[in-house]
């Protein structure tokens, strides 16, 4: 596994980034180490992948749209 330093980071970007890692309950190093993850793979693609199976996997469910008419006519009953 490679290591990574990066410099000169601004205090207001520092600051952000440690709330957000205190929120999650990670480390500093924790969470810049699952930001930068989550970007590589957005930019390779594979986000797009995974929903695109997920849309065949689920295509013949009902919609979100139709539960919500389910549940609408429940409350009605």
């Amino acid at each position: 596994m490679k290591t990574l330093t990066i410099r000169n980071i601004p205090d207001d970007v520092y600051q952000s980034l440690s709330d957000l890692a205190k929120q999650q309950h990670r480390s500093m190093q924790e969470q810049l180490r699952i930001i930068l993850q989550r970007e590589s793979e957005v930019v390779h693609g594979r986000v797009c992948e995974e929903a695109a199976k997920y849309r065949v996997r689920f295509q013949n469910r009902p919609s979100a749209r139709s539960v919500v008419e389910d549940i609408r006519e429940d409350r009605e009953r």
